[in-house]
């Protein structure tokens, strides 16, 4: 439950441009850490810099309150982007966003601020800043630096890759990630696995199961995650059962190549009725979704460019609901035949017979669910890594 004002000065500050409390992979991401530092008496305050909402899909109205002991603020006072407004009117916003975050650092003096953001001029801010208010800054990345991926000058990529050395410390997700931003000068870097707050998922533990397999995930994810490929494992095990049908949960782009291939395919295979894009769903549903599937799927067709960790299987293994998923990346590393059904990328056959195997055996599928559920609850839980948060946060 919400609620507003909090009595607590802030220790740490998390300034991001995600949503919150409610959001999709990265939202959870930060929920989840932040909670066990909140926990621990630890005063936590999100502030996030821009609004995240656009109407008429609009999940997170409150523009501050209280979320699990975390405090949050939208520093404009709205979580709603003028979608409608002029290119200069949102530029007033965003400038106005940098004003309130100094206002607000200012006024509430963190020890530490913890940045999770792509955005260059937020963590330049900040890193000015810090020599000002006396503040610890963190960067936190779950991938390699947006910048690669785009057309800069040399200078450009020079600038935002020289930031990271001058900070205290980083949080990443994977020893590849680790790796990476060493190169770069970082010495102080905690690797925090993927994180899930596990506890989300208590209320719904009861729910029965639904005759569905399920995928959740944004449009943005729709070829990491090999949507493509999972609706295709579906149509082959589609032959061998008409009763089971396929769930693919959160915002779509469709607009998107990938979007339009996979409808085309559906129409192709007379998969219209058996293929449902539920859309956008409030984070706090999520687990609803996935405990009442019989099966959830996530196919990646190659190992991760990003240098990450798909977010998203935390949650999915958490429920306790059986996982498909590819063997790309670090998921070996977690994953085996004991906690999931492992296939190889791009083998959309494999992952139908999986399906399948979980449908034929749902004893079998059930011990593989609670395992893959024991994996979240000791390895992707941040309480685990307290001791170290704790370290870095506190220098």
């Amino acid at each position: 439950m919400k609620s507003k004002g909090s009595n607590k000065k802030t220790k740490v500050a998390v300034v991001t441009t995600e949503p919150f409390p409610h959001g999709m992979a990265a939202t959870n991401r930060i929920i989840s850490w932040t909670k066990v530092l909140a926990g621990n008496n630890i005063p936590v305050k999100v502030y996030i810099i821009r609004p995240t909402e656009k109407e008429p899909r609009v999940l997170n109205r409150e523009a501050t309150g209280i979320f699990k002991k975390i405090a949050f603020e939208y520093v404009n006072g709205t979580t709603v982007w003028p979608i409608h407004k002029g290119k200069f009117f949102k530029l007033g916003i965003l400038l106005a966003g940098y004003r309130k975050m100094i206002r607000s650092l200012a006024s509430g003096r963190p020890s530490t601020v913890v940045t999770y953001t792509a955005n260059i001029n937020i963590k330049l801010l900040l890193l000015i800043l810090q020599f000002f208010y006396k503040f610890r800054l963190i960067i936190e990345e779950t991938e390699y630096p947006k910048i690669l991926k785009r057309k800069h000058t040399k200078i450009e990529k020079w600038l935002h890759l020289s930031l990271y050395k001058y900070s205290n410390g980083m949080l990443v997700m994977t020893k590849e990630l680790k790796k990476y931003y060493s190169s770069l000068g970082v010495s102080n870097i905690m690797i925090l696995p993927m994180t899930v707050d596990t506890n989300r998922f208590e209320q719904f533990r009861k729910l029965e199961k639904e005759p569905y397999f399920a995928y959740a995930g944004g449009s943005g994810g729709f070829f990491r995650d090999g949507v493509f490929d999972i609706v295709k494992g579906f149509s082959f095990f589609a032959e061998l059962n008409s009763e089971i049908a396929l769930k693919i949960i959160g915002p779509i782009d469709k607009k998107s190549d990938e979007y339009q291939k996979i409808i085309h395919f559906i129409d192709e295979k007379g998969l219209n009725k058996r293929v449902e894009f539920a859309g956008r769903v409030s984070s706090e549903l999520i687990p609803d979704f996935l405990i009442k599937a019989t099966g959830l799927v996530m196919a990646p067709p190659e190992d991760f460019k990003s240098g990450g960790f798909p977010t998203k299987l935390g949650e999915f293994l958490a429920s306790g609901t059986p996982v498909i998923c590819t063997n790309v990346s670090e998921i070996p590393i977690y994953l085996n035949q004991f906690n999931a059904f492992i296939v190889p990328p791009g083998d959309y056959q494999g992952i139908g017979n999986a399906m399948h195997e979980i449908i034929k055996d749902p004893e079998a599928s059930k011990r593989v669910g609670n395992a893959g559920k024991k994996l979240a609850e000791t390895v992707f839980n941040a309480e685990v890594y307290f001791m170290d948060l704790d370290k870095l946060i506190n220098g």
